[in-house]
């Protein structure tokens, strides 16, 4: 009995509560205020989170020498051959890990690696594609690869074949989780570089290409379109110059029939693109992006609606015959050039049904 209560004495004095802050007060009110009152404590929580946001990017002038190939690295169980470059090439930003990784950091061209696996040994490489990496996993003795456009789709794709049932984080199985390998990786690094990967930004080109500024001119002015999309757009036969004002002006000529066509069918569109439900009505809207005068002075917002743009005036009615209170007279301006589209002005319900109906009937006489 004496020893049961002696153990229980200590845990409820290891439990014992040890915050700064009175029982009851709101964590919030405990910040940097509370830190800085107390300067040993705000100078190791100051040199705790620079640590963290620095760890992508600590490099030495000796450690290229000092590493040799291959590279294993004990925490991940992966044999690295070689490291690859840096890429600084059109559409670089893209060639960037996510901000939300441990390690923000360029993915390097030409960077191998082999893991074994579930008893079978893969390797891995990253290779340059049209817009972004390509990461690439090889079951050597099967020879059968798996791609994809991150590190995780191919080590789906292998989960996936082998009917596994469980879930791969790419960059742990391709090693960019060693802090060893991101040593290695940003001694490679400029000045740029290097504060991007501590921000969590990324580095763009400072001469980019003509079709990088013709993707970068198309994304910024129309809505729907992505850079996957809009390469496609730059491959198709039609369009000669690859530039916004003579897309617009192939567009205008016969309203935008042929493309909206090349937009729904063409093999050359993305599968995935082709494959959205919703597609047929967001490349319509494309195309009535494409038919305004003013596509280069009112840009919409990214994520914005080209459906608020079919009301133009809406003003309150008195009630009278069948016209309710909540009803509007709408005039409809088609987004599209005003001599190829009626004018119509019409009493609608403000209802979100009739209202999309409304607005598909416009698209529909514009195309």
């Amino acid at each position: 009995i004496f020893k049961r209560k002696k153990r229980r004495h200590s845990v409820l004095e290891s439990q014992r509560r040890r915050s700064d802050r009175v029982k009851g007060q709101p964590p919030s009110v405990v910040g940097m205020d509370f830190l800085k009152s107390r300067p040993q404590l705000f100078q190791k929580n100051q040199a705790a989170r620079t640590e963290v946001v620095r760890r992508s990017c600590r490099s030495s002038p000796l450690l290229t020498k000092l590493l040799k190939f291959p590279l294993y690295l004990a925490s991940i169980d992966v044999t690295v051959f070689e490291l690859g470059q840096i890429y600084r090439g059109a559409f670089c930003h893209n060639y960037w890990s996510s901000a939300q990784c441990a390690y923000h950091h360029i993915y390097p061209i030409g960077y191998r690696a082999q893991k074994e696996y579930f008893g079978r040994l893969f390797e891995m490489t990253i290779h340059l594609g049209e817009v972004g990496p390509i990461f690439k996993v090889r079951d050597v003795q099967r020879e059968v690869e798996h791609s994809g456009h991150t590190p995780t789709h191919p080590w789906t794709s292998v989960c996936l074949a082998a009917k596994l049932g469980t879930r791969i984080s790419g960059p742990l199985f391709f090693g960019f989780s060693d802090p060893e390998l991101q040593d290695a990786i940003s001694n490679m690094y400029t000045k740029d570089e290097r504060e991007a990967s501590e921000t969590g930004s990324v580095v763009h080109n400072t001469s980019p290409s003509p079709l990088e500024a013709f993707v970068k001119e198309v994304t910024s002015n129309v809505v729907g379109l992505g850079e996957a999309s809009v390469l496609a757009v730059a491959r198709w036969p039609a369009l000669g110059d690859i530039s916004l004002s003579a897309l617009r002006h192939l567009v205008v000529q016969d309203q935008g029939k042929e493309f909206l066509s090349f937009l729904l069918t063409s093999s050359e569109m993305p599968e995935n693109v082709r494959r959205w439900p919703k597609w047929k009505i967001v490349a319509q809207k494309v195309v009535h992006r494409l038919l305004q005068k003013d596509i280069f002075s009112q840009t919409p917002k990214r994520g914005q609606s080209l459906k608020q743009g079919v009301v133009v005036n809406s003003t309150h009615q008195p009630i009278s015959g069948n016209t309710r209170p909540c009803d509007k007279v709408v005039n409809i301006s088609c987004l599209a050039p005003k001599q190829h589209v009626s004018k119509v002005s019409q009493v609608v319900s403000t209802s979100k049904s009739k209202r999309k109906k409304l607005y598909d009937m416009s698209i529909h006489q514009a195309i």
